[in-house]
């Protein structure tokens, strides 16, 4: 009886003894790998110009590119982690809010960025704090398609030649736990050499009076029947070859018209008569009025003269006569005006 009773006490003490035993092991601690990523990017934003200079017809139509740079393409160096590439526009002026298109100092002509990413897709770059923004998975050891491009575009109607001047800085960064450099920030100023040539014409006289002579009513014996037969012309300067030239015309009493009848004026006191201008071409073909418009060979314009042949002065020669609309037209005065604009490819 006592030997059973020894023999139980002396398995509790060992069983103590095994738990004491795990608890005292010690714990294992980890080591951190020190930084070695890199982001590689060189290059610049430059627009050095054809012959230092872009030339552009004054009417080139609004989003018309005119140049484009960018940058290298961004390389990695060891990078073993997930990166944020965040591309923003940090100076620079828009040329209305929200555009996302920049000044340049030269009216009618902006700047605007775009970054291509790994597979070589353009996407607009936004302005704003926020950007453009993007995750670069695990890139290792790399050569890549990412790049940022500029382009210079025509924003509206160039009125003005010059340098290029204020142009925006633009900052591409990378981020990530593995970089050396976090955030790696890379800046690049837009810059030009070159200057902008607006090819235009000056316009000898942009108002022209046209005195037509009187004509007695009986002259008009049906509808259609001209008289009094006015010769004039539009004069133009063209300091520098390289863009045709169109010219259209607008009735301003009547502006939405595509007749080839001007109206008159409320003024006038006669009636069943209206002017008709032709080209004085030796054909005399009618002059169809259409809209006003700085949009080159727009509705009803006609070629005046073609690159690149034209420099110095040329005319365009025209001739106004009256035409009956009526089979008795009444005596009375005759006024009329219209708008000519000329325009350029």
């Amino acid at each position: 009886m006592n030997t059973q009773k020894f023999n139980k006490n002396i398995f509790k003490i060992i069983f103590c003894t095994l738990i004491i035993f795990f608890i005292a092991l010690p714990a294992r601690t980890a080591t951190v790998a020190p930084a070695s990523g890199k982001v590689n990017l060189t290059g610049s934003l430059n627009f050095p110009g054809s012959n230092g200079s872009y030339t552009l017809g004054r009417d080139s139509q609004p989003g018309d590119v005119v140049a484009s740079a960018a940058t290298s393409a961004v390389s990695f160096t060891n990078v073993s982690c997930n990166l944020t590439q965040k591309t923003t526009i940090t100076s620079g002026t828009e040329t209305s809010s929200g555009s996302n298109i920049y000044q340049t100092g030269v009216v009618g002509i902006g700047v605007q960025f775009w970054n291509i990413d790994k597979n070589g897709n353009a996407t607009l770059i936004p302005s704003g704090a926020s950007g453009y923004t993007s995750t670069i998975t695990n890139p290792g050891s790399s050569s890549t398609s990412i790049s940022t491009k500029a382009q210079l575009v025509v924003t509206g109607p160039i009125t003005s030649t010059g340098s290029m001047s204020g142009l925006p800085v633009i900052r591409m960064s990378f981020s990530g736990s593995c970089l050396t450099s976090n955030p790696s920030n890379f800046d690049f100023t837009v810059t030009s050499s070159a200057s902008v040539t607006a090819l235009s014409c000056n316009i000898v006289n942009q108002s022209i009076q046209v005195n037509l002579p009187k004509v007695n009513k009986n002259t008009f014996k049906s509808i259609g029947t001209t008289a009094g037969d006015t010769s004039f012309s539009i004069d133009l300067n063209c300091p520098s070859e390289g863009s045709n030239i169109y010219v259209a015309f607008t009735d301003v009493n009547n502006p939405s018209s595509q007749s080839d009848l001007l109206s008159l004026s409320p003024s006038s006191t006669a009636t069943g008569i209206k002017l008709k201008i032709s080209l004085n071409d030796g054909f005399l073909s009618p002059v169809t009025f259409g809209p006003a418009s700085s949009e080159y060979a727009i509705i009803n314009s006609y070629a005046v003269y073609m690159a690149p042949s034209i420099t110095g002065n040329v005319s365009l020669p025209l001739l106004v006569q009256y035409e009956a609309t009526s089979t008795t037209p009444s005596a009375g005065t005759v006024s009329a005006q219209a708008y000519f604009t000329i325009s350029y490819e």
